[in-house]
C-alpha cells in the first residue's frame, strides 16, 4: 500500500497487527531517478511535483512515521532486486513460524 501524506492509511493497517505487515522503504535519490524515468516513459514532463526531490522526502518522512507508529519491520530496497526483497521477506516468515529450513 503505498503511503502518501494525502491519504491516511485506513484503520485495518493498524488493527492486524504489526507481525502482518512489512514497511519497504528506498534512498530518496534513487527513488527520484525511478519517477523521472517513469514519467519520461509516461511521455510526462520531469517537472511535475510527484518527482521532485522535495515531495519525496516529504513522502518518506510520512512513511517512516507510519511504519515507526506501527512497530514492523522496514526492509531498505535500495539498489535490490525484487528476488532479494522475496528473499528477505520469506526469511522473516521462516523465523517467526519457527521453520528453519
Amino acid at each position: 500500500m503505498p503511503l502518501v501524506p494525502e491519504v491516511l492509511p485506513p484503520d485495518e493497517l493498524f488493527e492486524i497487527g504489526r507481525d502482518k505487515v512489512v514497511g519497504l522503504t528506498i534512498a530518496p535519490d534513487q527513488l527520484f531517478a525511478i519517477r523521472k524515468e517513469r514519467l519520461l516513459a509516461l511521455g510526462l514532463r520531469h517537472q511535475s511535483s510527484y518527482a521532485s526531490l522535495e515531495r519525496i522526502l516529504k513522502e518518506l518522512e510520512f512513511s517512516e512515521g507510519i511504519m515507526k507508529s506501527l512497530g514492523c519491520p522496514v526492509f531498505d530496497v535500495t539498489n535490490k532486486a525484487v528476488e532479494e526483497t522475496a528473499g528477505r521477506l520469506l526469511e522473516l516468515i521462516r523465523r517467526r513460524s519457527g521453520d528453519e529450513d
